[in-house]
């Protein structure tokens, strides 16, 4: 397959998923939110709680801290070089998704019973910033990096990451659609940084 086909057809996929996404954003929305929070069971409130906490920007830190450390204790100089590049993608998402969401002025699911569901354009008004996940684009940024350091257990992080994207669905914080936009995001700045970082140990073993 060319280099154009292998960026064309996963984009159509992904266009694919958007749309259909968007055709489910308020249906679901409107299905998650008809019970209260206060009414919501155990198992639904520490999925909903679990997936916030693992979704935010400083969990990249974390993750290539541990990674940093493992690799100093293993003498692997290739993991300690990856650690920075989650720092990088900490800096490149929060960037990027914050300035889409203010730019895009999206409300946010809770809004809908003030009957606000349609962007607004620029804006720094509270639970207008729902497009797109950042949760979702930091997880899967993490995705590409983690696979590379660890292929037997892609499937493993691939899972991890859709269920605290999907966390954020299921409190209520996110339309579907947030989370296809803001995980291919995500994934196209993690497969930049997992290819930086690879070329970068392949300069220095090549010395």
């Amino acid at each position: 397959m060319t280099w154009s086909g292998r960026l064309v057809r996963p984009a159509y996929l992904w266009l694919g998923g958007w749309l259909v996404a968007l055709l489910l954003d308020y249906p679901l929305a409107q299905a998650l939110l008809r019970k209260p929070h206060a009414d919501w069971g155990v198992l639904r409130r520490s999925y909903v709680d679990t997936a916030h906490i693992l979704g935010q920007g400083w969990m990249l830190l974390v993750i290539g801290g541990l990674i940093w450390f493992a690799g100093a204790l293993m003498s692997r100089v290739d993991w300690q070089r990856v650690a920075r590049w989650f720092a990088g993608a900490l800096l490149i998402t929060g960037f990027w998704a914050q300035a889409i969401k203010h730019v895009v002025g999206r409300p946010r699911p809770s809004q809908l019973a003030h009957g606000a569901w349609l962007p607004i354009g620029p804006t720094f008004q509270p639970s207008f910033d729902s497009f797109p996940s950042g949760h979702a684009m930091t997880v899967f940024a993490a995705v590409p990096l983690l696979c590379a350091l660890w292929p037997r257990g892609r499937w493993f992080v691939i899972v991890a990451a859709t269920l605290v994207a999907l966390g954020r669905v299921a409190g209520g914080s996110h339309y579907l659609s947030d989370l296809v936009v803001g995980a291919g995001m995500g994934l196209a700045i993690g497969r930049y940084l997992t290819a930086r970082w690879r070329a970068e140990v392949e300069s220095t073993d090549a010395l």
